[in-house]
C-alpha cells in the first residue's frame, strides 16, 4: 500500500501532548449527511481517493468516522467512513471524490474525524490533485495517518451565552453561570 506518514518529532499538533488535534465535534464538513462534497457542482474536474487511517501508524477507525480534503482552506471532498468486506481486507473505508477546477498541480491536504472521540486531528499526508485520477482502493488503500495525542480536552466552564460569565472557549458546562 501506499503509505505517507508523519515523524513524531514535528507532530503539527502545537502543544505538547495534543498530537494533530484540531478541534472537538461534528464538523461541517457534509451538511446533508450523504458524503459527497456539498459543492462539487462548482468544479469542472473530480478524481477518487480510497483510503482507511491509521492512527499512530496502526489500521483503525469506524463508521461514523470522517476524513475530508481540503486545498488551502478549502474543503475539496468528503467521506463517510464505509465497511469493508471480509473477503476484501475487513475495517473501514473512505471513498472519497475530490474536485478541482485545475487538471492538476494542487496540493490536498486532509483532515480526519473520529467519531469515538468527536474530534477532528490534522494528517501530514499530501496528494498531488491530477484529473481523473484514482488513487487507492480498499486492498491497497491511500494510508493517512496522524497523532491523537492526549485527544482532546475538556474545559469546564460557563457555555450559555446568556449568562454574565459566558466562556467560549468552555467545552462542558460546569454549572457556573450566573445572571
Amino acid at each position: 500500500p501506499f503509505m505517507l506518514s508523519y515523524s513524531d518529532d514535528g507532530d503539527g499538533g502545537g502543544d505538547s501532548g495534543s498530537g494533530d488535534f484540531v478541534s472537538s465535534g461534528l464538523p461541517a464538513w457534509d451538511g446533508d449527511g450523504d458524503g459527497v462534497l456539498d459543492t462539487y457542482n462548482l468544479y469542472e474536474n473530480n478524481g477518487s481517493v480510497t483510503a482507511k487511517i491509521y492512527p499512530n501508524g496502526s489500521e483503525g477507525g469506524q463508521l461514523g468516522d470522517m476524513i475530508a480534503a481540503f486545498v488551502g482552506a478549502e474543503q475539496r471532498g468528503v467521506a463517510n467512513a464505509s465497511e469493508v468486506p471480509v473477503f476484501l481486507g475487513n475495517g473501514v473505508a473512505f471513498l472519497m471524490m475530490v474536485y478541482s477546477n485545475e487538471t492538476g498541480g494542487e496540493t490536498m491536504t486532509f483532515q480526519y474525524y473520529d467519531s469515538a472521540t468527536d474530534a477532528v486531528y490534522n494528517t501530514n499526508e499530501t496528494l498531488e490533485f491530477v484529473v481523473n485520477m484514482v488513487e487507492g482502493d480498499v486492498e491497497n488503500p491511500f494510508m493517512i495517518s496522524y497523532n491523537p495525542g492526549d485527544g482532546p480536552t475538556d474545559t469546564p466552564g460557563c457555555t450559555d451565552s446568556d449568562a454574565c460569565n459566558y466562556n467560549d472557549s468552555a467545552t462542558s458546562d460546569d454549572g457556573s453561570c450566573t445572571y
